[in-house]
Parts: C-alpha cells; sequence; structure tokens
C-alpha cells in the first residue's frame, strides 16, 4: 500500500471528476444567470491521452494582458522541468564537497537544540510563501533543508511537514504573494491590504499551530532515513564561501525576475528596467538582446527560466570548484534520475487540469461542471457569503490545482452572488484554496514532497487530520466573525 497509496489517491479524484462529467451537465454563467450547456464527459482514452498533452498546451487559457505582457496560467511543464534542474543542481553541488561541508557545519550548530531546526523552517517557509508566493523558488530549498532535519534524526514525515507544508499554509494566508494575492488584485480586484489585520492573524495562528503540531504530533512509523539528494560518502573538506555567494546572488535575481511586481503593487519598475537593459544598442547594433535571446521579462519568469539558469548557475558551480567532466556527467543523471518520480506525479495530478485547459481556450466564462454545482449551492446554501464562497472553493481546489483557473472561473460568480461582499468572498476562496491543497491529491507540490521522500499518501493523511482539522475549523471561526462585523 505505501508504494501505491500515492498513485492510487490520485486515480481515484481522477475516476470521481470523470464520474462526474459524465453525471452533470456543464453550464455557462451569462448575465447572472447559470446556462446549460450539454454534456462534456471524460472518456478511457482521454486518462491514456491526457498525461501526454500535458506537454502539449500551446494555447493556455490567457488570465490577462497587464504591463504589456500576456500572462498564462502555471506553467506546469516548466515546474516539471524546474524540479528536474534542481536535482540536477543538488548533485552538482554535492560533487564539490562544499555543500555537505556547508551541512554538517549547520547540523553540528544545532546539535542537542534540533527542535529549533523545525522551528526556524516552519516560520521562514510559512512567511516567505505568504509575502512572495515563489512557491517553485522556496521548493529549491526545499531539499536543503530536509537533509538539516533528517541528519538531526527526525523522520521524513516530520521533515516534510516542516518544509513542503509551511510552503502550503502560507499561500492560504497569502499577503502579498503574487500567485494568489496577485491574482486576487488582478482577475478578482481586490486588493492585498483588504482585510490584512485578518490574514496576519490567520498567519501567526497558522504558524503556531504548525509548529506546536509538529513538535508534539507522534510521527508515523518510518524505517527509512534515506535522503534522496544528500550524498554522504563523498569528502567534504571544499570552502564554503564561494558556493555560498554564487547561490545568493542567483537566488536574489530569482527573487526580483520571478516576483510579478505588476500584480501586487502596479509597479511596471522592474519590467522597465528589463525594457532598458535590453535595448541598449552599439552603433545601433542590439548587442546586449543578441546576447541573452530569449530571455523572459524580468517579473514574469517562470520555470522554464528557473531550470535554465539553474542549469548555468550548476555549471559555473562546477568550474568554481573544478570538477570533471565525469562528475558533471553523472550529477547529472542522477539529478535527472533523482527528481524524476516527483516530475511524474506532478504530470498525473494534473491530469483533471489538463483535460479542463485541453476542452476550452479560455477558462473565463468557460463551460464546466463546476458552473453547475455552484449553481446549486447558490439556490441551496441560506446564509450566502462566507459558506456560499467556502463550499465553491472547496470544491474547485480539490480537483483543480491552478489557483488562477479557479480566479478565472468564478469571478463573475462572485461579483454577483457576493455583492458588496466580494473581499470576503476571495478571502475564503484563497483560504480554503490554501487548506485543500495540503491534503488532495491533486496538490502539485503536496504530491511532490511526497512522492519525493517518498511518504505514504495514506500516512500523510494519517498524521496530519488533526492539524487539517484544527486549522479548517478555526479558519471558519474566523471568517464567520469578520462576516459579522
Amino acid at each position: 500500500m505505501k508504494k501505491n497509496s500515492l498513485l492510487k489517491a490520485i486515480g481515484f479524484v481522477v475516476i470521481i471528476f470523470m464520474i462526474l462529467t459524465w453525471l452533470i451537465p456543464t453550464s455557462l454563467f451569462v448575465d447572472g444567470q447559470f446556462v446549460n450547456n450539454g454534456y462534456n464527459p471524460m472518456g478511457l482514452f482521454d486518462l491514456i491521452k491526457l498525461p501526454f498533452e500535458f506537454f502539449n498546451w500551446s494555447n493556455m487559457s490567457k488570465i490577462l494582458l497587464e504591463d504589456g505582457i500576456s500572462v498564462e496560467l502555471v506553467s506546469y511543464t516548466g515546474i516539471v522541468l524546474a524540479l528536474l534542474s534542481i536535482g540536477v543542481f543538488y548533485k552538482v553541488i554535492n560533487k564539490t564537497g562544499a555543500y555537505g561541508n556547508l551541512v554538517e557545519r549547520i547540523t553540528i550548530n544545532f546539535k542537542n537544540n534540533e527542535s529549533l531546526l523545525i522551528i526556524i523552517s516552519i516560520v521562514l517557509f510559512t512567511l516567505l510563501s505568504s509575502l512572495t508566493g515563489l512557491t517553485l523558488l522556496l521548493f529549491l530549498f526545499v531539499p536543503f533543508v530536509i537533509t538539516l532535519l533528517i541528519k538531526a534524526k527526525f523522520s521524513r514525515m516530520i521533515a516534510l511537514a516542516s518544509t513542503v507544508l509551511p510552503i502550503l499554509v502560507g499561500r492560504a494566508c497569502s499577503i502579498t504573494g503574487w500567485d494568489i494575492a496577485g491574482v486576487n488584485n488582478v482577475v478578482y480586484g481586490i486588493s492585498w491590504s483588504e482585510n490584512l489585520i485578518f490574514k496576519i492573524l490567520l498567519l501567526i495562528i497558522f504558524i503556531g499551530l504548525l509548529i506546536t503540531y509538529v513538535l508534539m504530533a507522534k510521527s508515523p512509523s518510518d524505517d527509512s532515513n534515506e535522503d534522496p539528494m544528500y550524498d554522504k560518502f563523498i569528502k567534504k573538506d571544499k570552502k564554503v564561501a564561494p558556493l555560498l555567494v554564487l547561490v545568493s546572488i542567483f537566488t536574489l535575481i530569482f527573487a526580483i525576475c520571478m516576483y510579478n511586481w505588476y500584480y501586487i503593487f502596479d509597479s511596471s519598475a522592474v519590467t522597465n528596467a528589463y525594457r532598458s537593459i535590453m535595448s541598449n544598442t552599439i552603433s545601433n547594433y542590439p548587442f546586449v538582446k543578441n546576447i541573452f535571446g530569449g530571455l523572459d521579462t524580468f517579473g514574469y519568469w517562470t520555470g522554464f527560466s528557473m531550470s535554465s539558469i539553474l542549469l548555468i548557475m550548476s555549471l559555473m558551480i562546477s568550474f568554481t570548484y573544478s570538477l570533471t567532466f565525469e562528475d558533471l556527467k553523472d550529477a547529472f543523471k542522477s539529478g535527472i534520475k533523482g527528481m524524476a518520480r516527483p516530475a511524474i506525479y506532478i504530470v498525473l495530478a494534473s491530469v483533471i487540469m489538463t483535460f479542463i485547459n485541453y476542452n476550452v481556450y479560455s477558462l473565463a466564462n468557460s463551460a464546466s461542471i463546476f458552473n453547475t454545482i455552484t449553481g446549486w449551492i447558490n439556490e441551496n446554501v441560506t446564509f450566502k457569503t462566507m459558506p456560499f464562497s467556502s463550499l465553491v472553493s472547496g470544491i474547485y481546489s480539490f480537483f483543480i490545482n491552478d489557483y488562477s483557473a479557479i480566479a478565472l472561473q468564478t469571478v463573475d460568480v462572485i461579483n454577483v452572488y457576493t455583492a458588496g461582499t466580494q473581499s470576503l468572498a476571495v478571502l475564503c476562496i484563497q483560504v480554503f484554496y490554501g487548506l485543500v491543497s495540503i491534503i488532495t491529491p491533486t496538490s502539485i507540490f503536496l504530491v511532490a514532497g511526497l512522492s519525493y521522500l517518498d511518504v505514504s499518501y495514506k500516512k500523510w493523511i494519517s498524521y496530519i487530520w488533526k492539524l487539517i482539522l484544527s486549522l479548517f475549523i478555526l479558519s471558519i471561526l474566523i471568517l464567520l466573525i469578520i462576516s459579522i462585523i
């Protein structure tokens, strides 16, 4: 069961969705009314075809044209490539001996105070997730922190709950995270500063609950402390400083160029800086632009950009530490192999999202079974904004792992049915999206973390269910209070 529980969970959710497409007609939301648009069932051949279509989204749904840039939904293929590049990066720095030296030094400093590692990890990952929304960049540091926790004798379950879980929880209380709060601003028209006090309150409570639970809850039996990205037998005698300098510089570049400043702060400064740099010429020859080639606009870097730059950084590190070609070749091979399983599971976890994208060009105003379900909820829920928005978000989030897609499908409904209370409705959607991503097997970063550490989905739910229940109950109470005052 351990080896296949995640695969079974993903398959179970996909089959549920498949059955629902046969039972529930799609509908459009037009002029404040749900209009039946007939059935669009998922067939057996779709189950075979969709994983391959995952890599063929030539016409992904557009969100909006902002800042002169056509912004698309989450680039899943880019995420897969970035994960593989992360694997290569870690195997390269392992080969240097400097990475092992760094790990050993940090581990020694936390000796007899290992619990502090958990606290620091949870606080940093949750805060950075809430404030930046750079989930993929944060995932770059997950293997490093997991290595520290495993060397401190914590189980893989604890390591997962101290790294990937805080990232997901941080999205639930996103304050200035461009992938959640930014989408709220661009799609729903809700500024990041609305309900700010309550978001900060949620953030503090969630961090406190996470720390308390991880430190006190008994981890399920975990018979292996195997670390996929740490080579403990490599000699650890190289200087750490060059590695830290290079990683720090590239991390700063990633943070600036992957964060969408326009989404949150309506600022085009970073984009304008890109245009200014790329427009430099020598004797009217676009020298800079031709050197960089197809470099993505600053502020709009995706997994594609990250994977490319990570590979460049890996090559620079290998040159700095004089790695042989054989070392580099082995690092590439073992790094891709180490991240192959998370990449495969991301593809499988995105089958439903692929089906939706494959069948419609634009998610905005498109027909779906979710519109039909939303119409039924609206007719049967007595108290409107808070329970309506929370139920809608919970159902969407269980199947759809892209917040942008959920926002596009619900924006018109929210504007009509929660008129005057849109800010509360959007907060409900955001919170429940983040919390559902902790448990649903369609959550791409959850399945990436589970498959990376080979943690059973069944054991994950068994370990985390009390925390999930607490988070949901507290969120409902706080949202109810907001709806009353």
